[in-house]
């Protein structure tokens, strides 16, 4: 995405956290087995824009398979973007 986007980056940390309940894998009927809530910390080492951030941001959760599939899952992701 950033490459189609022309985005200028050094590098990218990510830091995930995520809640669950535990019930679910230990087989209690009606407990979902996969994650709740997912928030992910994403920190670009780039001078561009605010601007350009979100841009990137709103093409990398269209195209990520694995944000689409926990979106479809109902799961509540939510993700900050800010510039190191």
């Amino acid at each position: 995405m950033a490459q189609d986007q022309d985005f200028n980056y050094d590098g990218v940390t990510f830091v995930t956290e995520g809640t669950l309940d535990p019930r679910g894998f230990q087989g209690v009927e009606g407990v979902r087995t996969y994650f709740e809530k997912v928030h992910v910390n994403i920190v670009l080492d780039t001078t561009e824009s605010d601007e350009r951030i979100a841009a990137l941001q709103k093409g990398v959760e269209a195209r990520c398979p694995i944000h689409n599939l926990m979106h479809a899952a109902n799961v509540d992701i939510t993700a900050t973007w800010t510039r190191k």
